[in-house]
């Protein structure tokens, strides 16, 4: 699990350091933690996971298969979405 990955790093290394970290998930998992909206841009829909909390229960869904973010990105970006905080 990595937590806040892109401190001290400079935004237009963000790709970079995602596309290493891709490297691991050939023979694993990588669990990334961010609010930081350059790594969301920079991840591909079916990398993000949303992890809600809503009446006590926490669900967790791929940003790729909600039609709600489908519609919104056809117009913006991950990153700008979780600014908005939708």
């Amino acid at each position: 699990c990595v937590v806040q990955p892109a401190r001290g790093v400079h935004p237009w290394l963000i790709a970079e350091l995602l596309a290493h970290f891709r490297g691991y998930t050939e023979t694993g998992q990588l669990i990334l933690t961010t609010h930081n909206p350059l790594i969301v841009d920079a991840a591909k829909g079916e990398e993000v996971v949303i992890v809600e909390k809503v009446d006590a229960m926490t669900t967790a869904r791929r940003a790729s298969s909600n039609e709600d973010v489908e519609v919104f990105l056809k117009r913006f970006t991950l990153g700008e979405l979780l600014h908005q905080g939708n």
